[in-house]
């Protein structure tokens, strides 16, 4: 008898046991207003369960916000969820009623039941502002889709817009429900990598991308209190087998109000993590994100390895940033086993080998000493910033009344802006009677004869106030660089939820290139765009201000890289690379525009590399634009550039040409090769001029002896005659002898793939020091082509010039120095 008791008590606690915990792990979140669950596409007045959770999905007739332009696919009687999915022919969209402002959660379900839609492209936005999805398109998949965001609503209604691209849009399902407010909080995360910058996101939409249960399994729709789904961190580990896996069967200390909730992350999360296996090895997971985004990182921790609150302190790090020195999470709670999350900003970087945009989190050893020294981690969360736009809005079609008015009054304003023109056009030629001579010192005639209030774009004006958030108010711990024009900026620049960033260029108020540089800086900028040739993002002219704003180069330039810095060494294919991209923009200034442009300084400090050592042209104030006649074969005018860099027939002539920037830019070519400033005044004198020493050596046949030592053995000895061929083409001494820019292009490509490719050697070739080298291909080069040339004889009235007791070291250089600084 005793034994059938014990039975049944083992039984009921066993159920008891059973029952809690069930109810610990499923217990759902039920939102304070309406929710909305649409199984978009069924008739059915009362769909069954979804196979995940306990929640009803019901017809999504009474959303649709109109009946026109979409049908269903599928079995539309068909209770499952996937069965049916409302499918649009024009730009449609669901209304839901909100109860006042609040974050509400929204999930969008594709599933593509036809070829039609597993084609179909399309956009979805959130009420006008939010761009969710752009170009979306769900191919190749058996399997439903999901996207998830949070979306805080400032009205009444929130409206889902599904806009097609190529004549299709669909939906298979719609969650729309309200979340508590502490999910995303009204603090703002430090942007790691530049603490002095702080973002709120508040009130931004921010889309997932990852949830990740780090070192747990699975964890369902069914386990998580908002029907979330976090996935294992094993696919995401970057650093090997250095960490151990750590699970808990002690409570988890919920403690609201005011502390943290199965709504942030549900037990499951918590009561698993993974922990440094030793104090002095890191864990790193990475994860492919979206290129020049901004992210929000979340972090989840709770200490379930040690039974003191000062069991733990290690540093938490964001792209290789230190985003959390010192954790210690003994200081930030109450008690042993008490969850807490940290959030943090960051945008996407490229980490990976392979190009990848990445976001790598990492947790390691602390700053300070500590007895201490380990770390823990129990969940993350990634999610994207969606950038505010109104592209996407829906707009209705005019009505037929309204056609013929906007046709009538568009054919009005036509008329009346012809009838503007001949008037503008007479009284220009009247003035051009009255004066026929130009103005002859202003580089900015040769690019527009408007004036400068009617030729700049308006839109690329950026505020002052902008620039001052961009910049912290012009923070001097910001600058990454200076030149003759002023001081340079990094920034982020803000606009809606979308961040940018940028670097800022100041005009100083003591710069004597001043406004004609401004000027023609937009000018060259605002018309072009070019893969290898850096981007204007805007320009500020307020308050006796002068400032440029152009897209970020995070990798500086290339002198940056080859000398007088601590930064890595680059490969001698990386070199190539880059001097054969900076090469093709020189040639799409030169060739691929209407009107030529001369660069007119070009050296290795103008040639700037992103995230992936892209080769980017830059500073474009001293450009030179052709004119309409092509009879004209030069611009007369005074000499500017930089030190070290001049064309000797420039010099000699003031004629310029585009044959001047490929001197320029030969002895860029010089540059990368040797690692060496182009002038060494502290260097013996047949060493100081860089041109005339790699030269002497060159015609010898013998350049290998003025190879950046950290490139010795590395370059394939055929790749490096080309290469030399190629510079001292460039540096003839008469442009008619020089190649154009296509040429350079060409036979660069050609050196990278003599380096590329392994030629065959004897035994003895092995040696790094040996200069037997194999013979190249007949007709390796293009060096005979007529180069472009560029027009107006304006004269400049800067005109270089140099004092007798310079003449030493025009001797020595084959150079003039500027009074003009560059």
């Amino acid at each position: 008898m005793e034994q059938v008791q014990l039975q049944l008590q083992f039984k009921v606690a066993a159920l008891l046991f059973f029952t809690i915990l069930t109810f610990k792990s499923s217990a759902q979140y039920t939102p304070p207003d309406r929710d909305y669950l649409l199984n978009c596409g069924s008739s059915a007045s009362n769909t069954t369960p979804s196979s995940e959770d306990n929640r009803d999905f019901l017809p999504d007739q009474s959303a649709l916000s109109t009946r026109k332009h979409n049908y269903v696919v599928g079995d539309a009687n068909s209770p499952t969820l996937y069965a049916a999915a409302r499918v649009f022919t024009d730009c449609s969209s669901y209304k839901f009623d909100i109860n006042g402002t609040k974050t509400h959660m929204v999930r969008l379900h594709f599933l593509p039941l036809t070829t039609a839609l597993s084609t179909a492209v399309f956009n979805v936005s959130a009420n006008d502002e939010f761009n969710l999805l752009s170009n979306f398109s769900a191919t190749n998949t058996t399997t439903p889709v999901k996207k998830e965001y949070l979306i805080t609503v400032d009205s009444e209604k929130l409206r889902i817009c599904f806009t097609p691209i190529n004549s299709l849009a669909f939906v298979s399902a719609i969650e729309v429900f309200s979340i508590p407010d502490d999910i995303i909080q009204s603090s703002v995360p430090i942007f790691v990598g530049q603490p002095e910058l702080k973002f709120s996101v508040s009130s931004q939409a921010l889309e997932t991308l990852y949830r990740i249960n780090v070192g747990g399994s699975p964890v369902t729709t069914s386990n998580d209190t908002m029907w979330r789904t976090w996935i294992p961190d094993d696919g995401y580990l970057a650093s090997g087998d250095t960490s151990n896996r750590n699970n808990s069967t002690n409570q988890i200390n919920y403690n609201p109000p005011g502390g943290p909730t199965k709504e942030i992350a549900p037990y499951n999360v918590y009561d698993t993590c993974r922990s440094m296996s030793s104090p002095n090895s890191n864990i790193t997971w990475a994860f492919e994100a979206s290129g020049h985004a901004t992210h929000l990182v979340r972090l989840h921790f709770c200490d379930i390895t040690t039974s003191t609150l000062d069991g733990l302190s290690f540093n938490v790090y964001i792209n290789d940033e230190i985003a959390y020195p010192d954790l210690k999470p003994g200081s930030l709670v109450d008690q042993i086993a008490t969850p807490f999350h940290k959030d943090f900003t960051a945008d996407s970087r490229r980490l990976s080998s392979r190009g990848k945009w990445l976001i790598r989190v990492s947790i390691g050893r602390p700053t300070t000493n500590s007895q201490t020294m380990n770390g823990t981690l129990n969940g993350l969360e990634i999610f994207k910033l969606v950038p505010g736009s109104e592209q996407h809005k829906c707009y209705k079609k005019p009505s037929r009344l309204i056609i013929p008015c906007i046709v009538g009054g568009l054919a009005l304003l036509s008329a009346a802006s012809l009838l503007l023109f001949l008037l503008y056009r007479r009284r220009n030629r009247l003035k051009s009677k009255e004066s026929t001579t130009p103005a002859a010192n202003s580089d900015v005639s040769q690019l527009t004869v408007r004036s400068v209030a009617t030729n700049m774009n308006l839109e690329l004006h950026i505020t002052l106030s902008q620039i001052k958030s961009a910049t912290n108010n012009f923070d001097k711990s910001l600058v990454i660089g200076a030149g003759g024009f002023g001081e340079v900026y990094k920034g982020v620049l803000r606009d809606g939820g979308a961040r940018t960033r940028v670097a800022i260029k100041r005009a100083s108020q003591r710069s004597r290139q001043g406004f004609p540089e401004f000027e023609t800086e937009i000018h060259v900028l605002s018309g072009i765009r070019h893969r290898h040739l850096v981007s204007l993002i805007g320009y500020c002219q307020e308050h006796s201000e002068m400032i440029l704003v152009y897209e970020f180069m995070s990798n500086g330039t290339l002198r940056d890289h080859l000398y007088d810095s601590d930064l890595p060494s680059l490969s001698w294919k990386q070199r190539l690379e880059i001097c054969i991209g900076s090469a093709r923009g020189l040639h799409y200034l030169h060739s691929g525009l209407a009107h030529p442009i001369i660069h007119r300084d070009v050296k290795s400090s103008n040639i700037l590399l992103d995230d992936n050592l892209t080769a980017k042209v830059s500073d474009f104030g001293l450009s030179r634009v052709v004119g309409p006649s092509v009879t004209e074969t030069h611009v007369s005018t005074g000499v500017k550039g930089s030190f070290g860099y001049f064309d000797p027939e420039y010099v000699r002539t003031r004629q310029l040409t585009t044959k001047s920037d490929v001197y320029s830019f030969g002895v860029v070519l010089l540059e990368a090769l040797c690692a060496r400033p182009v002038i060494g005044m502290d260097l013996p004198s047949e060493e100081i001029n860089l041109a005339d020493w790699a030269m002497g050596w060159q015609k010898q046949g013998l350049l290998g002896q003025t190879v950046d030592p950290r490139l010795v053995g590395e370059i394939n000895p055929n790749s490096l005659r080309m290469f030399g061929q190629i510079a001292e083409k460039c540096l003839e001494e008469y442009g008619a002898d020089r190649p154009t820019m296509a040429d350079v292009v060409w036979n660069l490509e050609y050196a990278l793939q003599l380096q590329e490719t392994e030629m065959a050697r004897e035994p003895f070739e092995d040696s790094t020091n040996c200069t037997t080298e194999l013979p190249l291909p007949p007709a390796i080069g293009r060096w005979n082509s007529i180069s472009s040339v560029v027009t107006s004889h304006q004269d400049d009235s800067s005109i270089a010039r140099y004092t007798e007791s310079e003449s030493t070291a025009s001797q020595v250089f084959s150079q003039i120095i500027s009074s003009e600084g560059r």
